[in-house]
């Protein structure tokens, strides 16, 4: 027996684990389920496996040198090795005996020399990976850290990166073998909070925010400087359809920035996702839309990992887009800012999938608990802790009915 293909990926309780690369010129999609590595290809609709863990992956990092490699590196849950592979070999570059229990955050340097990886024992090591040497672990924040974020721009040989998590922001910097941190002060713009993710563009570090608000960390690192708001004007009209009129919107759960555009994306608990210009001198929305507006039966719509790259079309860009309900599916989005449900698949000779664009769809809540095979067609049902029954035709790939099931 051979592995064909995964439903689902590990979305509901992980976030910004969804991935673009780009590969002689054309698209994969890198995420994880279970104790795999998935490298998808949207196209041709087909997946390779990276299969060296023997537990369940918690954290993913990419680094991508040049337009024909990709290096990944993912960490598992309980005390074992965290791997770094490349795509689309799908060979083994490094295997790093850390003694961390739990990886759950990890980045690449900006260089990709070394590797940050911050663990549920609440340690952080920085790891030169090509040479596999521990250059550093000491111990980190007692609460618990949500994202880390390198600065892109910065030598390995003076690494500095940025922590958040609950109630805690922290700048770190490495000296040699010498891992010091020191705290980020809110000061009087914002407030103590839950900081959920982190993005960097020229030195500056944008947060995050439960409350909704992302926060802006000057190069000096003391404190934050000033704030907007992802819930603006647009995100408001949008929300208030489901929302209703006066309810605030739900906090930031997921960020991407894109260098070479200046474009901040940012996603939250609501299914809104917003593109930011940082071009001018303040932050301003191009555009908005709503997941769940989107893409149809849409479970549960938090966003909880985004990723955009450029078309060939000039101002258009499709967006990767992974939800709390362990659904990834991609996003047209042109100039003006519409935004639809792409697909460019090869239609099999079952035809085009009715959810063509869902790339994937899965349960989205801890295991599995029953499953049984139609008698006579390739088609098989699920059911697990997320509540639903599930339908998959196997020859398509795809999902073909979720049950909500309820408190039975």
């Amino acid at each position: 027996l051979e592995l064909d293909w995964v439903h689902g990926y590990r979305g509901f309780d992980s976030r910004n684990n969804v991935f673009y690369a780009g590969i002689n010129d054309k698209r994969v999609v890198i995420y994880f389920a279970a104790a795999l590595g998935v490298v998808l290809d949207p196209t041709k609709r087909t997946q390779k496996y990276f299969r060296g863990h023997d537990d369940d992956i918690m954290s993913m990092g990419i680094y991508q040198p040049d337009g024909n490699t990709c290096m990944v590196a993912t960490g598992q849950q309980a005390a074992s090795s965290t791997f770094v592979w490349e795509v689309p070999s799908m060979k083994t570059l490094a295997v790093l005996k850390t003694k961390q229990k739990s990886v759950n955050q990890i980045e690449f340097s900006g260089d990709g020399r070394l590797l940050i990886m911050i663990a549920e024992d609440k340690s952080v090591v920085v790891s030169d990976w090509k040479s596999q040497t521990v250059l550093c672990n000491t111990k980190g924040e007692p609460a618990v850290t949500h994202q880390l974020a390198v600065l892109r721009d910065g030598p390995s040989t003076n690494l500095k990166f940025l922590s958040v998590g609950d109630k805690y922001m922290k700048m770190w910097t490495l000296n040699g073998r010498n891992l010091a941190a020191t705290k980020v002060l809110v000061s009087k713009v914002g407030a103590i909070q839950t900081y959920t993710c982190i993005s960097e563009l020229a030195g500056n570090f944008y947060v995050g925010c439960e409350d909704g608000y992302i926060y802006l960390i000057p190069p000096d690192y003391k404190a934050v400087k000033s704030k907007f708001d992802h819930h603006n004007n647009a995100a408001q009209n949008i929300e208030a359809k489901k929302l209703g009129k006066g309810r605030k919107g739900g906090s930031i759960t997921a960020m991407h920035m894109n260098v070479e555009n200046q474009l901040l994306f940012t996603g939250s608990k609501t299914g809104t996702v917003v593109c930011w210009s940082l071009a001018g001198q303040s932050p301003s929305a191009n555009f908005c839309f709503a997941v769940n507006e989107v893409a149809s039966n849409i479970l549960a719509k938090h966003v909880h990992s985004l990723f955009m790259r450029l078309t060939k079309t000039a101002g258009e860009m499709l967006i990767v887009i992974g939800t709390r309900g362990c659904d990834i599916l991609e996003v047209k989005c042109s100039g003006s800012g519409d935004a639809t449900l792409f697909h460019d698949e090869v239609p099999s000779k079952s035809g085009t999938r009715p959810d063509a664009g869902v790339l994937i769809r899965g349960h989205c809540n801890d295991e599995l608990w029953g499953v049984d095979t139609h008698p006579s067609e390739a088609v098989f049902c699920s059911v697990g802790d997320d509540k639903t029954m599930r339908i998959f035709d196997a020859k398509t790939r795809s999902q073909l009915l979720a049950v909500p099931l309820g408190n039975l």
